[in-house]
């Protein structure tokens, strides 16, 4: 099993095999038909198709076949009516107070809710992978004062508690900072972050990748072993800008993952 999606099915396979009634066969099967592609090609490989295929039909086949009759009743009196033999996807908008689902008819069908937004504040937490970042002066020591046009040196520094085979990790910048371009002449000539092919090394670097607002590493990461990746960005406008979170995680496995969220301000002079 390679895949997320495969194990989700298999998962959901056995489960209804053995405990037909549980909670969570519902929102694994609708999890798994939301993975399906829109090019024809159902979950794009012949392996995850037989299991995905396979577990659906076990789901379909424990709940009353017919059309979905029904209504949903929004605040100030508004309902939507439910009438389908197929998926349908309704847009509420904002909603100020319960929204209720009837179902009206005899066949069983099934609700999945959606919410979309953005948080008003984010809070640390870790599962399995440790996360921390500080900003340095060149000579290595915390930039507690930061200069307009200072070079500065980001150290992240990680730990698992698993062996990573695809770590990502995207460590997002705050205004007022910019990644230092090692192909441009400056003042101060910065190498590049390179590959690690050190096998020796926690932390294996297979791809670096720099943007206008984040910075991107994938490799491989060792458990239990701290490992550190450094890289430069200068200060290029004066201000106090908010810290942006860090995040890691394993590519195929998301259980394994950290969000480090710092509190404070970044101030440039």
């Amino acid at each position: 099993m390679q895949s997320e999606t495969s194990r989700m099915a298999l998962i959901l396979s056995v489960l209804l095999q053995n405990i037909p009634s549980h909670a969570g066969a519902a929102p694994l099967a609708l999890q798994l038909q939301s993975r399906l592609r829109n090019d024809g090609s159902a979950w794009g490989h012949t392996h995850v198709n037989a299991w995905g295929a396979y577990a659906l039909a076990l789901f379909a086949n424990r709940s009353k076949p017919g059309k979905a009759i029904g209504k949903i009743q929004l605040p100030e009196d508004r309902e939507l009516s439910i009438d389908s033999d197929k998926s349908e996807l309704f847009k509420l908008g904002r909603q100020a107070g319960s929204v209720t689902v009837q179902n009206q008819g005899e066949a069983t069908f099934y609700v999945q809710q959606q919410l979309f937004g953005s948080p008003d504040s984010m809070e640390s937490k870790a599962s399995g992978l440790e996360l921390e970042r500080q900003y340095l002066t060149l000579a290595g020591k915390p930039a507690d004062k930061i200069s307009q046009g200072q070079l500065l040196t980001v150290k992240i520094s990680l730990k698992s508690k698993v062996d990573i085979d695809s770590l990502v990790l995207v460590d997002l910048l705050p205004g007022g900072l910019e990644l230092e371009d090692s192909h441009l002449a400056t003042r101060t000539y910065i190498p590049a972050v390179e590959k690690n092919q050190d096998k020796d090394k926690p932390l294996k670097i297979e791809l670096i990748e720099g943007r206008g607002d984040r910075f991107l590493l994938f490799g491989q990461l060792s458990k239990n072993e701290p490992a550190t990746v450094e890289y430069k960005v200068r200060a290029v406008s004066r201000g106090s800008y908010a810290l942006p979170a860090s995040t890691a995680e394993s590519m195929y496995n998301p259980e394994i993952h950290c969000i480090s969220q710092p509190q404070g301000k970044l101030k440039i002079h």
